[in-house]
């Protein structure tokens, strides 16, 4: 199994790489594409976007992801916290569930993973997902189980006030 520390420190490093291609660019986001990342067989993505907050509030947000979709019971994207995994670096880790309802003719799918964040400096904070295989974590009914490679967000503050965020996927 992969350890979290191993994903916080492989989401900016990857982010960094060189030989991301342009997919997409507008005002609003940046889209990357790249065989391999993470080591992986498949085109990985990266996603760059601006918002108009302070990245501390971003980071506070996308740490509590799951938490929050199980407030809001979204009817596309599910998110449950399974149990604690507290890290030395972050004691509020967990092991989540996200779940994607698909439109016809697609196959519902879950990822379970590690959620763990760490701030990095005074103004940089990763949110990172650690794929997990646990055999005793149940797929649910009408759901498969998908496979999943190291992913999540770096989040900077600019010096305009606003903040960045470069999600990996």
């Amino acid at each position: 199994m992969i350890d979290p520390k191993e994903t916080i420190s492989t989401i900016p490093a990857a982010i960094d790489e060189d030989g991301w291609k342009l997919e997409y660019d507008s005002v609003d986001v940046r889209i990357y594409s790249k065989f391999g990342v993470c080591n992986s067989k498949v085109i990985g993505f990266k996603t760059v976007t601006e918002h108009p907050v302070n990245a501390s509030m971003a980071f506070e947000l996308l740490k509590y992801v799951n938490r929050a979709m199980e407030l809001v019971n979204d009817q596309f994207v599910l998110g449950e916290v399974l149990e604690d995994w507290p890290t030395d670096f972050d004691a509020e880790g967990t092991l989540v569930r996200t779940s994607f309802k698909m439109p016809f003719p697609f196959t519902n799918r879950e990822f379970p993973h590690g959620l763990h964040c760490k701030q990095i400096d005074p103004s940089t904070f990763i949110v990172g997902y650690t794929p997990i295989e646990r055999v005793d974590i149940p797929v649910q009914n009408g759901y498969v189980r998908s496979p999943m490679n190291i992913s999540g967000q770096r989040i900077t503050q600019l010096e305009n006030g606003s903040c960045r965020v470069e999600h990996l996927m």
